[in-house]
């Protein structure tokens, strides 16, 4: 009877132990294929978003969270994660960004581009952040308008100063709004 226990014991053992090592291997199996799969947009964003946040940001990777959902989540320069909800208010603003400007690059590279509009979107940058936004965004005017409106002096003199971008100063629309005849 003990020799029985034993030996049923052993099978469950030997059984654990298979399926212990067939689930290790299919979740690395897993984790690589995921990995090799994340395409050329998420690249893009992450080459951005290193380029927005001057490197402290190397790329980005989807991972997975305890009930298998994808979850975007940004790697450090030194290497390690940072989930989305850890970032900072401007390094998410940076982040949105850089997967706009993925998005309607890859979009632009698959039919006519529409014009990529956007209203102070640079307000929670630095200026070297903004000026590296700036940049992209001047990259990304090459296949798309590009219409950046802002009503901050110093982003609109950060891109005076890039190459290839033309600017063109409004006058408050106030002053429009006080021309504007009032229905009484």
């Amino acid at each position: 009877m003990a020799a029985d226990a034993l030996a049923a014991a052993r099978d469950a053992a030997e059984r654990y132990a298979r399926l212990h090592v067939a689930r290790v291997l299919l979740r690395t199996g897993i984790d690589r294929f995921r990995k090799e799969q994340q395409g050329p947009l998420l690249r893009a964003a992450g080459r951005h978003f290193a380029l927005l946040t001057g490197g402290r940001y190397q790329r980005l990777i989807v991972d997975y969270d305890v009930t298998d959902h994808p979850v975007l989540v940004a790697i450090r320069d030194i290497g390690t994660e940072c989930p989305v909800e850890a970032l900072s208010e401007g390094a998410r603003d940076q982040l949105y960004l850089a997967l706009r400007v993925a998005a309607v690059q890859a979009y632009a590279a698959q039919t006519e581009p529409l014009p990529f509009i956007a209203d102070d979107l640079l307000v929670h940058f630095d200026d070297t952040r903004a000026a590296a936004a700036i940049a992209m965004l001047a990259e990304l005017g090459r296949t798309a308008q590009v219409i950046l409106f802002t009503h901050h002096d110093h982003i609109a003199a950060l891109a005076e100063r890039q190459d290839g971008v033309g600017i063109q100063i409004l006058p408050p629309i106030s002053n429009y709004a006080a021309a504007m005849p009032v229905n009484a």
